[in-house]
């Protein structure tokens, strides 16, 4: 019979699913802003992985911790701190049955979930977890480890900060320096002025997380006694840029304090100093924080001239340094409520884009 020699084709393989480039996507439009369709891929990628019988078990936890921590990421980066809370719980809860290895998925966890609970003021478990980053560090080889372990040490001497305990934050942004230093050639003066200048941007960095007030004031006042101290240790040194960038991050602080005449005096002589001239990221900065001065005193002469000076300062950036600079003075000029000089900056933004 004809039939006989009919070749039946057997069945398709089921389609290989990147469960990497899922991921990728997902982050893609969580950081773009569009928050339900990074979180509808996720979930669209667990039940993926959960019918998947080609997966391995190992394979399959591995893919599932990871979708929990992004979920994790994007619950706090929306500020749903409890929700995020949740999902790197449950990572570690996979992890847990993916054995010895994942290190990075464990190591991802355990650091989120630390820095959060720092966030909720639970001293006692943020430390564990701080401590169970640094023992999984050790896994790690060389020039990973020491990025990784200064991560752990940065972040728990911002713990120990939230709890006022200054010594102690220190002593662990001492130990950073000290891996950068293993030579010995930094002056123990440069070691403590980049001491205090770590100190400040921290507490400054606190000082954000807070509600607007007397808790948030004092932080800013704490961040401004450390820049001094570093701007003071510079200056000793004779390292000009560093100096330079102390100033701007006592300007940063003055003007959270509402400070903005002092602010305008620091910024202004600072951008009539000659060696800024070589210096662009640092010009750059100046001229948008003359910028964001003037938007809050409401000058308009004022913000016709820096607005130009940004301008012509981004066009200086390159790349990835003008785009992050770009988005971060847009950032800075919505939480005042400039909705005019946004719309400026976006415009500049798509031009040099």
């Amino acid at each position: 019979m004809e039939h006989d020699n009919i070749k039946v084709r057997p069945p398709s393989p089921p389609p290989f699913v990147d469960y990497r480039e899922i991921l990728r996507q997902s982050q893609h439009f969580a950081q773009s802003g569009q928050t339900s369709k990074a979180f509808e891929i996720l979930v669209s990628a667990e039940k993926s992985i959960l019918a998947d019988t080609k997966i391995s078990p190992y394979e399959r936890d591995l893919n599932l911790s990871r979708i929990y921590i992004n979920r994790g990421i994007i619950h706090k980066n929306m500020r749903s701190l409890e929700e995020s809370a949740k999902c790197y719980e449950k990572a570690m809860e996979i992890l847990e049955k993916a054995g010895d290895g994942a290190k990075r998925e464990r190591f991802s966890a355990i650091m989120n979930l630390a820095i959060l609970r720092t966030r909720f003021r639970d001293k006692a478990r943020a430390l564990t977890g701080f401590i169970r980053a640094e023992e999984i560090v050790k896994e790690f080889d060389e020039p990973e480890r020491n990025v990784l372990l200064s991560k752990v040490l940065m972040n728990r001497a911002q713990m120990h900060l939230e709890f006022q305990e200054i010594e102690e934050a220190r002593e662990l942004l001492d130990r950073i320096e000290s891996m950068d230093d293993k030579r010995g050639k930094k002056d123990n003066r440069e070691k403590k002025a980049r001491v205090s200048a770590h100190l400040g941007r921290l507490v400054a960095h606190i000082a954000e997380m807070r509600e607007s007030g007397k808790h948030a004031n004092e932080h800013l006042s704490q961040a401004l006694k450390f820049f001094n101290e570093a701007r003071a240790s510079y200056d000793e040194l004779g390292l000009t840029r560093d100096v330079i960038s102390q100033r701007i991050n006592i300007a940063e602080a003055l003007i959270s304090l509402k400070r903005t005449d002092e602010a305008k005096y620091e910024l202004e002589d600072i951008y009539s100093k000659p060696e800024l001239e070589s210096e662009t990221m640092l010009k750059a900065s100046t001229a948008a924080k003359l910028l964001i001065i003037s938007s809050m005193k409401s000058d308009e002469q004022m913000k016709s001239k820096w607005l130009s000076a940004v301008q012509d300062a981004s066009r200086d950036l390159r790349g990835e340094a003008r785009s992050d600079f770009l988005e971060g003075l847009e950032s800075r000029l919505r939480w005042i409520g400039s909705e005019r000089l946004i719309e400026d900056v976006q415009e500049l933004r798509g031009r040099e884009g």
